[in-house]
C-alpha cells in the first residue's frame, strides 16, 4: 500500500515518478526550453547540497525575490526538503517594502532573480541584521560590495561536485514532518504593516488533496503559469498541485505576453484572477464591435444560442434539441475560433482572488472553457471552497 503524502518533500519525489520530458519549461531566446523531471530532481538536490555545505540548517529562513521561472520552483523545493522555511517576496515591491519583509522574517539568505532585485537588497543590507548572503539567479555578481554574493551557477557547480552525496538529500526529505513550517507568505498590508502567514507542509498538502477531491484532474495536463508564485493561489494551484498530478508547467514571460504564450503552450488547465478573463472577454467584444455587419450578427446570434443552453452546460449536460442544434452551429462558426485563440485545448479553468462577473463566466462556459470559481485566504493555504 502506497504511503500517504504528508509533506511537500514527499509530494515532489512522488511527482518525479511521472518522468516527464517537460516537467518545467521557460523561454530562452524566444523559445521554450524544457526541463525533465530527472533534471529537475538533479538541480534540486545539487542546490540543497550546496546550501547545506554553506551552513544553512533546518529552521533557517530563505527569501525568494523573483518572477516566475524554473529556478523559483527549484529553490522552493530545495528549501522544502531541507526544512528551510522560504519567505516569498513579490518582485514588484519597492526597496522599503522588500526590506521590511526581509527584516521581519529574519531571512538568512535571499535568492534574487536579477540585478534589479539584488539592488533592493544591497540598498538596505545595513538594516538587515539576520541577512548573511544573497544569491543571484542570472548575471554576474557585482564586486566591491563587501557582501557575500553568490551566483546561482556557482551553487549548481558546488552541488554537482558533491554528486555522490545526492542520496543524503533523499534522507533529509524523509525527515520532514507535516507540522514543519514550509513557508512565510506576507499579506498585502492594506490596513497595517504586512503580516507573515505561517504555513506548514501539512497545510499545503491537505489543500492540494482537497482541491483534487473537488475538481478531479488526471495526468497529462499542461498549464501556463503567470500569476506570481509569491501568491498562495499560484503556489498551491499552479505549482504544488500541478506537480502532484504530473502536469507540465510552462512559465509565461510576463502577464503582458499571456495571450501569445497561450497560443504557443496550448495549456489544458489555467488558474487565473478575474482580470485576465475580463481582458480576454473585453478584447473579443472590442474585435466584434469593429467587425463587419455580417460577422457581428453571426456572433450575437451565436451568443443568444449559447445563453439558451448555458444552464445545461453548467450541469455538465450535452445540449440537445433545436437549442442544442443552434448552439452546435454557433460553436463551429464562432466559439471554436475563440477557443483556438486560447490555445485550443483548455478544459479546466479556475478563477480566484476576487469575484468574477457573471457575464464573463457565462461567456467562457458558452465558448467551451468551464471556469470554476474559488474562494480562500492566504491563511487557509488558500482554497476554502470552489
Amino acid at each position: 500500500m502506497a504511503q500517504p503524502i504528508e509533506t511537500i518533500a514527499q509530494l515532489f519525489y512522488e511527482a518525479a515518478k511521472f518522468n516527464l520530458p517537460d516537467a518545467l519549461a521557460a523561454k530562452r531566446n524566444g523559445v521554450y526550453e524544457p526541463i525533465s523531471h530527472a533534471e529537475m530532481v538533479a538541480r534540486v538536490e545539487r542546490l540543497a547540497l550546496a546550501m547545506a555545505a554553506r551552513g544553512l540548517k533546518t529552521g533557517d529562513r530563505v527569501a525568494i525575490m523573483s518572477e516566475n521561472r524554473p529556478e523559483w520552483a527549484i529553490a522552493d523545493i530545495a528549501c522544502a526538503i531541507q526544512g528551510l522555511p522560504d519567505v516569498t517576496i513579490y518582485a514588484t515591491l519597492n526597496l522599503a517594502q522588500a526590506a521590511y519583509i526581509l527584516k521581519d522574517s529574519q531571512a538568512r539568505w535571499v535568492i534574487c532573480s536579477d540585478q534589479t532585485q539584488l539592488d533592493k537588497v544591497l540598498a538596505h543590507w545595513d538594516q538587515l541584521p539576520s541577512l548573511e548572503a544573497a544569491v543571484l539567479m542570472e548575471g554576474d555578481v557585482p564586486e566591491g560590495t563587501g557582501r557575500d554574493l553568490i551566483r546561482w551557477s556557482t551553487l549548481h557547480d558546488e552541488g554537482q561536485a558533491m554528486e555522490a552525496r545526492r542520496a543524503d538529500v533523499r534522507s533529509w526529505a524523509d525527515q520532514r514532518k507535516p507540522s514543519d513550517i514550509l513557508t512565510l507568505i506576507y499579506t498585502s498590508g492594506t490596513t497595517a504593516d504586512p503580516k507573515g502567514a505561517v504555513l506548514t507542509h501539512g497545510n499545503l498538502v491537505s489543500n492540494v488533496l482537497g482541491a483534487l477531491q473537488a475538481v478531479p484532474m488526471e495526468t497529462g495536463h499542461r498549464c501556463l503559469s503567470f500569476l506570481p508564485l509569491t501568491h498562495i493561489f499560484e503556489r498551491m494551484a499552479g505549482h504544488f498541485l500541478m506537480l502532484h498530478i504530473g502536469a507540465s508547467i510552462y512559465y509565461a514571460e510576463s502577464v503582458n505576453t499571456v495571450a501569445a504564450d497561450l497560443l504557443v503552450v496550448q495549456p489544458t488547465v489555467l488558474a487565473s484572477v478575474p482580470r485576465i478573463y475580463e481582458k480576454v472577454y473585453g478584447r473579443i467584444y472590442d474585435g466584434v464591435a469593429s467587425a463587419s455587419f455580417i460577422k457581428r450578427m453571426i456572433f450575437h446570434w451565436s451568443m443568444v444560442a449559447g445563453r439558451k443552453v448555458v444552464s445545461q452546460l453548467y450541469d455538465g449536460k450535452t445540449p440537445s434539441g433545436w437549442s442544442g442544434f443552434c448552439y452546435g452551429i454557433g460553436r463551429k462558426l464562432v466559439f471554436d475560433k475563440i477557443l483556438a485563440r486560447l490555445g485550443g485545448r483548455l478544459s479546466v479553468a479556475v478563477s480566484g482572488g476576487a469575484p468574477l462577473g457573471a457575464k464573463v463566466m457565462e461567456f467562457f462556459w458558452i465558448v467551451g472553457v468551464p471556469i470554476l470559481e474559488g474562494y480562500g485566504l492566504t491563511e487557509t493555504s488558500p482554497v476554502i471552497t470552489i
